[in-house]
């Protein structure tokens, strides 16, 4: 796993903007879990 990227300042983060800060896989996300979060 890659070292997060950690932001000191506004400029470091607008200096970052279309950078790609990671990837993952596709999650897929049903209904079911949508209810769950909205019950909590």
């Amino acid at each position: 796993m890659a070292e997060p990227r950690i932001f000191t300042s506004a400029q470091e983060l607008r200096d970052g903007v279309g950078e790609q800060l990671g990837h993952s896989d596709w999650l897929e996300i049903e209904q079911k879990r949508i209810d769950q979060f909205a019950e909590a």
